[in-house]
């Protein structure tokens, strides 16, 4: 009997966490959307707060344990351990299937392995989940470079300016695409 109640309280427990979880998860979602806001209105001096603010709300999963792996993902891509970074990036995938970072880091990795079909299918995963995921929308840009495809590059780099329009490199980026296409740029 005592072990059904261990049990029980278990369940509860579980389910109460869960819970939690989702509605952290909705409250963040609803801050990154604020802060994608605020970003594409900013000014010069305050992108880089409101971009660190995005950057710590995309690392954070709602999970401890998703969140350690995906930072050993992280330190492994730092590392250039790039297979191993795509192990740990799946696993966090498997354990949190709406964490849109999770997928981005493992389309990095699976970029810097060459395998640049499952990559887009990660990214395509991460921009379902998060439309306005810029890193995602940047590294599409670059794949589509890599397979020289000038005029989805240019719309991908497009979009990222209009969440995000203090990127030098991506302008770069689509001005070097846009001369391609003949595409005019401001």
């Amino acid at each position: 009997m005592e072990s059904f109640r261990t049990t029980i309280k278990c369940l509860v427990a579980s389910g109460f966490i869960s819970v939690c979880a989702t509605l952290c998860s909705a409250d963040r979602s609803d801050q990154i959307k604020l802060l994608y806001n605020e970003l594409a209105t900013s000014d010069a001096e305050k992108f880089a707060a409101i971009e660190r603010e995005i950057k710590l709300l995309w690392s954070l999963s709602g999970s401890p344990g998703v969140d350690f792996l995906y930072r050993r993902g992280e330190n492994s891509f730092q590392a250039q351990r790039f297979d191993v970074a795509a192990q740990h990036f799946s696993a966090v995938i498997e354990m949190a299937p709406k964490f849109a970072s999770g997928w981005h880091g493992r389309a990095r990795a699976y970029k810097q392995l060459g395998y640049f079909g499952p990559a887009i299918e990660d990214l395509q995963a991460a921009l379902r989940l998060d439309a306005m995921h810029y890193p995602s929308l940047v590294l599409l840009g670059e794949v589509f470079e890599y397979f020289e495809r000038p005029d989805l590059a240019f719309n991908a780099y497009s979009k990222v300016l209009t969440i995000h329009p203090f990127l030098e490199d991506v302008k770069s980026a689509r001005d070097r695409v846009a001369s391609a296409t003949g595409e005019k740029t401001l």
